[in-house]
């Protein structure tokens, strides 16, 4: 007469025992959603930095480095072409949702926009320069970036004018 099905008991530690594998499923899958979300925004960041660098080195190649110029938060680099075009490197904060790093010309037409995690450390700007004689003048550009989570994305440029 044992035909009748499961017992309360057989039931009970069948829930538990499912409850417990299932617990263990949404670890399992918590980490690995949090792992992608942080992969993906760093890829982003580096993204953005490749477009920027890629940017001025566009700029650097198909114009002469007339002069660069740094505050604590932005960069400006002088071009000589058919005018004199003067074109920044800063960073915006008045988006509530991100940051951004925007390279633009001198009436701030917007050239190239990057946004950033909002929390993300950007600054202080540093700028050394260095007379060489074979070259000129050898300006080294280190725009500190870091996100929220601390990992370094600077963009450290070396520019010849």
């Amino acid at each position: 007469m044992k035909d009748r099905g499961f017992t309360i008991l057989e039931l009970l530690v069948s829930i538990v025992i499912l409850s417990i594998v299932l617990t263990f499923a949404m670890n399992l899958f918590i980490k690995v959603r949090s792992a992608y979300s942080q992969e993906k925004a760093n890829i982003v960041m580096e993204i953005s930095k490749s477009i920027i660098i890629d940017a001025v080195m566009s700029d650097v190649n198909n114009f002469t480095v007339n002069r660069v110029s740094c505050n604590q938060n932005s960069v400006s680099i002088a071009y000589e072409g058919s005018s004199l075009i003067i074109k920044r490197l800063v960073f915006d904060t008045t988006k509530e949702d991100y940051d951004y790093i925007k390279y633009t010309n001198e009436v701030n037409t917007v050239s190239i926009v990057r946004k950033l995690p909002k929390g993300s450390l950007v600054g202080p700007v540093s700028c050394t320069s260095k007379v060489d004689a074979s070259v000129g003048t050898i300006n080294h550009i280190y725009y500190l970036i870091k996100d929220k989570n601390g990992k370094d994305y600077s963009l450290d440029l070396f520019i010849v004018s």
